[in-house]
């Protein structure tokens, strides 16, 4: 096929698949410079100074399906060639997992696809309310908590199968109008804050209305607290409720990591987001360890601004503890934000859920650091957004239709809605779905991708895959609520304990 013709499809497939598918102690000021990091040392007295743990930083996603799942079993691809994209896109790990299926374990091409990737068998777990279930080496007792006669016994059994495993349990896009996990569970290791593009994944948000209604239909079940609280974040989208609803449950104590998934079922690329794991070695189980650490951050994508975040505990200079680490209370911390490729962008430091310091990024390599003395627990993190380019009118164009949905609830509202709904019934509801999919940004760019840098990515599918640059990638993942700014990396928490 032509090119451009590759792109239209590939843009038409994405345009379905979008459719469907506590206190503490004050604040001591901050410094920053320009440059790279502090370098590791001895500290004085001739002590050995305390050093950061061993390991390396691997970019994968957590959340690919192939054509066993049965959204994707038309279009969706096959293990070696899900394989395939997930390096072109530049990943050192993938996730497989089909809905309740792990017909991937079984499959031959799992282990005999030659690769550089760590490659993880896994499921999307559940019927209403969906969950990663990930390193299985066999099926758990449940595939579902649907049509169990204990739905929450299934969902614990589950978790506890998946945990002698050597694998995670993390809720996946929890936060989804269309379906959300709010089923009382615990013991999971994660919550999947950002789920496909920031700006168009299911930007209608989730009201408490619309959870008494999923209650409802549930035995009655109690609704989360945390979950009623994150409803109440309006105006960026479920992946931003999803980013406040983890919050409060770091707020209650609960150490679990940030993650996210692309959520791939085919026409696009893995990876974007992309969760970053710390993990002591390239194997299944040392990345399965850092997921359960804590020892996560989600990105943009591959070419997202790098984040290093550490704290020095004992003042000797050297920043020994990172992400998912603890530090002591009563003490003097030192916390260092090292943002690499960020330039024009801005970051913040958030300490218990409240923005302590927002600077803007002024340099391709800089460093912040800052005091804090916590008095009780708490837990420190990072957000990072980049900037948009947008210097001309196509590129203008397609931000205003990110805009344009993120965050709405419905095309109309007030009395003509209510006209309008009563002339027209479903109808009306099926457009705002559509719109509220990020349909309207898809559908221009199936008209003016090419023109922005969008193409068909060189590797053998069964559906034209597209790929786009990184300006794009940028708008698609606009920040609602920094409307200037995409987001970038959001990290997992320092604690405080």
């Amino acid at each position: 096929m032509k090119r451009s013709f590759c792109t239209a499809v590939g843009l038409a497939g994405m345009v379905v698949a979008l459719a469907c598918g506590g206190g503490c102690g004050d604040g001591q000021g901050g410094q920053r410079k320009a440059g790279g990091g502090a370098s590791s040392g001895a500290s004085g007295g001739g002590a050995a100074a305390a050093q950061p743990p061993a390991g390396e930083w691997l970019r994968g996603d957590l959340h690919v399906h192939t054509h066993y799942s049965h959204d994707a079993d038309r279009f969706g691809d096959t293990v070696e060639a899900s394989i395939r994209l997930a390096e072109h896109a530049g990943l050192d790990f993938v996730v497989l997992g089909d809905h309740r299926v792990v017909d991937v374990l079984a499959d031959p091409q799992l282990t005999a696809t030659p690769t550089h990737l760590v490659v993880i068998p896994g499921m999307e777990w559940g019927g209403a309310g969906h969950a990663g279930a990930h390193n299985l080496s066999h099926q758990p007792p449940y595939v579902s908590q649907s049509g169990a006669a204990d739905p929450l016994r299934a969902i614990q059994d589950t978790i506890a199968s998946v945990h002698a495993q050597g694998g995670f349990f993390v809720l996946n896009h929890p936060m989804d109008p269309k379906n959300p996990w709010l089923w009382p569970a615990h013991g999971y290791d994660g919550i999947e804050i950002w789920n496909q593009l920031w700006a168009m994944r299911r930007v209608a948000e989730i009201t408490v209305a619309d959870m008494q209604d999923w209650a409802r239909r549930h035995g009655n079940l109690p609704l989360p607290p945390e979950a009623l609280l994150a409803a109440g974040a309006r105006g960026g989208g479920s992946n931003h409720q999803a980013l406040k609803r983890w919050e409060a449950l770091l707020e209650q104590g609960h150490k679990l990591a940030a993650v996210g998934g692309g959520d791939r079922h085919y026409a696009v690329l893995p990876g974007e987001p992309v969760t970053l794991v710390f993990a002591r070695e390239r194997t299944r189980a040392a990345i399965a360890e850092g997921v359960r650490q804590g020892r996560t951050m989600v990105a943009r994508a591959v070419n997202a601004a790098r984040v290093e975040f550490a704290a020095d505990a004992d003042g000797d200079g050297v920043f020994e503890s990172i992400i998912g680490d603890r530090v002591p209370l009563g003490r003097s911390i030192q916390f260092r934000v090292r943002v690499v490729d960020g330039e024009g962008g801005m970051f913040a430091l958030i300490r218990n859920g409240q923005e302590l310091v927002r600077q803007p990024i002024t340099a391709p390599d800089e460093t912040f650091t800052f005091g804090d003395t916590p008095a009780v627990r708490s837990w420190y993190r990072v957000d990072v957004w980049e900037p948009l380019e947008l210097s001309d009118s196509k590129a203008r164009m397609l931000r205003s239709l990110v805009l344009g949905t993120a965050g709405q609830n419905g095309l109309l509202s007030g009395g003509l809605a209510s006209l309008l709904s009563s002339w027209f019934g479903s109808w009306l509801q099926d457009l705002q779905d559509i719109v509220a999919s990020g349909v309207p940004a898809a559908v221009w760019l199936l008209i003016h991708g090419q023109d922005l840098g969008v193409q068909v990515a060189p590797v053998p599918s069964r559906y034209p895959v597209i790929q786009w640059p990184e300006r794009v990638s940028r708008i698609l993942n606009t920040d609602p609520l920094a409307p200037e700014y995409c987001r970038a990396v959001i990290t997992s928490p320092i604690w405080a304990e």
